[in-house]
């Protein structure tokens, strides 16, 4: 048996607390007079039982998911859904479990987020203005025609980013000009090709700067995974928030030796909404 949320519930969960929203149908375990065991994320939860509705549910059907939940090739992105039930991100299983690695890039990450948020599961904000219009989960096609975009052959990578779900991000790029510097901008989506992030990318950057920047980090691309891989390289990162988006810029230097001394030459801008 199943039953359908009829209101929204907190519960707690493996990093902290996420809610579910009204319309979510979860598998059943067990129920008593007061309280309904269910399957979220593989995971046994209890909740109240006034908050549910009771319906029959094909035996072969999934455990609960958030919205409906692609294998590592997504399928085309699901139908709207009915009004007054927002849409919320679509996770694979096993998003959460750890990957091998990306220790450095994880604690940079962490660093760059903790002034702006703690962590949890928030499976919400539909309809946040991510950037010049584009919205929160808006669905990837229709982000591409709003910033006026278009790739000659579209093609989705998976994002492999510690840090990120695990095997529930891609992302696709295209090129072009914006903001008059960036030259590729990436559109990151969930596995049902809805927008969560954008990344804008100026690979030639003109101008020269002396000194060193301010910090020394590694990854200077958070979305291709890319650190840096020299002594004469140095990354400044720093982020922002800037209402319900985070914004973090890094700016990735390159240091030509002149006998004893350097002059540093900036060669890498990256932008991350």
């Amino acid at each position: 048996p199943f039953v359908v949320l009829t209101q929204p519930v907190k519960i707690k969960i493996m990093y902290g607390e996420t809610v579910l929203p009204a319309g979510m149908k979860l598998q059943v375990v067990s129920s008593d007079a007061a309280t309904v065991q269910v399957v979220y994320m593989g995971e046994t939860q209890t909740i109240p039982i006034g908050v549910t509705r009771f319906e029959a549910g094909a035996t072969d059907q999934q455990n609960a998911t958030v919205s409906p939940i692609a294998p590592t090739n997504p399928p085309p992105p699901s139908p709207a859904r009915s009004s007054g039930q927002q849409p919320t991100v679509s996770l694979a299983w096993g998003w959460d479990s750890r990957m091998q690695g990306g220790d450095i890039t994880m604690r940079e990450l962490e660093s760059l987020l903790s002034p702006h948020c703690t962590p949890a599961v928030d499976l919400g904000g539909y309809g946040i203005n991510v950037y010049n219009g584009v919205r929160y989960l808006m669905d990837c096609d229709q982000a591409a025609s709003v910033l006026g975009v278009r790739a000659n052959i579209p093609s989705r990578v998976k994002l492999a980013t510690p840090g990120f779900p695990r095997d529930t991000m891609y992302y696709v790029g295209y090129d072009g000009n914006f903001e008059g510097h960036f030259n590729r901008l990436y559109l990151v989506t969930d596995v049902a090709n809805k927008v969560v992030s954008i990344q804008l990318v100026d690979e030639h950057p003109k101008g020269r700067s002396t000194g060193a920047p301010a910090g020394n980090w590694n990854t200077y691309n958070f979305i291709n995974t890319r650190l840096r891989a020299s002594s004469l390289v140095r990354v400044a990162d720093e982020s922002k928030r800037e209402g319900d988006v985070i914004r973090i810029e890094t700016r990735m230097y390159g240091f030509e030796k002149l006998g004893r001394k350097n002059s540093a030459t900036r060669n890498w801008k990256i932008q991350n909404c």
